[in-house]
């Protein structure tokens, strides 16, 4: 990783349909265990991996190569921008607690289940994030925004 390429993105453009593909099997063990690492940034510092991790974690029990690339580009990623991290600072603006909700509108082909993206901070500072598969099917896009602001308001 020392001599990798620089990465912009922590995936490509191309990931949804790259996810989907077919390719040789390879070592799960090797692969939950990198999954393992990437998932503990995601969930203690990186907020930007959690929806490549999210994607990642289907594949867990029968990675294959093309799976083991994009964990390899995520990895890149990481390394390309390890100076990155969250800064707390005081503010001293009148809101002091701000949350986010997003969701796409069935993303998933196989079972037509949204993705719902939150963000919670206190006085612009990150202090709760979430990159998650709904667990219902949303009828309409703002049914599944809908979905996606009632997790973020369990959070505040």
């Amino acid at each position: 990783m020392v001599q990798c390429r620089n990465i912009k993105t922590p995936c490509n453009g191309n990931f949804i349909n790259q996810l989907n593909a077919h390719g040789s099997a390879i070592d799960k063990h090797l692969f939950q265990q990198a999954m393992g690492y990437l998932n503990y940034l995601a969930q203690h510092t990186r907020p930007d991996i959690l929806f490549t991790i999210n994607q990642l974690a289907r594949c867990s029990t029968n990675p294959n190569v093309n799976h083991w690339k994009m964990v390899k580009h995520l990895l890149r990623y990481v390394h390309c921008t390890k100076k990155l991290g969250i800064l707390f600072n005081k503010s001293n603006s009148g809101t002091i607690l701000h949350g986010w909700a997003d969701a796409d509108y069935a993303n998933f082909k196989d079972d037509r289940k949204s993705i719902s993206g939150n963000l919670v901070t206190v006085y612009g500072n990150p202090i709760s994030w979430l990159s998650k598969k709904q667990s219902i099917i949303a009828q309409s896009t703002t049914k599944a925004e809908y979905v996606s602001m009632n997790v973020c308001a369990k959070q505040v």
